[in-house]
């Protein structure tokens, strides 16, 4: 009963409400489509071609791998590829917030347009047989009534009419919230959260996840599908947190 009492109120303040920007809050006209400002949306900035060629992270001094991906460090990593939409800014940070926490449901088609653009500018997603949204544990999906990442991959599966099979992955393990944790605790907290279920055997996987910080979660994910057989792991996000210097 809560939960849809909730969706309720959000459903009727994402229509009634006066239309404003999802970041800085400004009044925008009725007809406008976007859900940030032309001010917000020039904020937004792209992974761009200076990427770490595994894991996507940006090199703005340019060169093939980050540090965390090149020479021997690489064999270790079950999930091959990540890519993603955006460098993690304020900006996509108010979206992916009111997607998330907020039932802004209807940001799935300004996102989609973002996921299917990188898709497409991927080579290697195109051998992809079934995507797959990073699972939530129970705890949160009762709180929060939906997985914002299954949203995502449901929506670009039917934009790419590749199979969409949420099925193929669960989350066996209530972790604690990441926000605050560094890397190492990170891959602590994520270490055997996940089980792999179905017929995957030989199957190349696109994951999909909101946001990308260390990649902890999505190799926690890829470490379990390899385990039951797959044969590639490759994820893609909204955003990515971007190198720190």
């Amino acid at each position: 009963m809560k939960n849809i009492i909730k969706t309720l109120k959000n459903y009727l303040a994402n229509f009634l409400l006066p239309k404003t920007c999802h970041h800085c809050k400004c009044d925008l006209s009725a007809d406008y489509k976007e859900p940030l400002c032309l001010k917000c949306a020039g904020n937004l900035k792209d992974m761009g071609a200076l990427k770490c060629k595994r894991c996507g992270i940006n090199l703005d001094s340019g060169g093939t791998y980050c540090f965390n991906c090149s020479g021997a460090k690489a064999k270790k990593f079950k999930c091959s590829l990540i890519r993603s939409c955006f460098i993690f800014t304020p900006e996509i940070r108010s979206l992916i917030h009111n997607f998330k926490y907020h039932e802004h449901l209807r940001l799935k088609h300004f996102f989609n347009s973002a996921l299917l653009k990188t898709f497409n500018q991927t080579p290697e997603f195109k051998k992809v047989d079934i995507v797959v949204p990073v699972p939530l544990s129970c705890l949160r999906y009762r709180a929060r009534g939906y997985n914002q990442s299954a949203v995502l991959a449901k929506k670009l599966s039917a934009s790419t009419h590749i199979s969409y099979v949420p099925q193929s992955l669960k989350r066996i393990k209530n972790t604690k919230s990441q926000v605050n944790l560094d890397k190492e605790k990170r891959a602590s907290n994520m270490k055997n959260a996940f089980k792999a279920a179905g017929k995957i055997t030989g199957k190349t996987i696109l994951l999909i996840d909101d946001v990308a910080t260390t990649g902890s979660t999505l190799e926690a994910c890829a470490e379990a599908l390899k385990k039951a057989g797959a044969k590639n792991i490759y994820a893609l996000t909204i955003a990515r947190e971007p190198f720190k210097h």
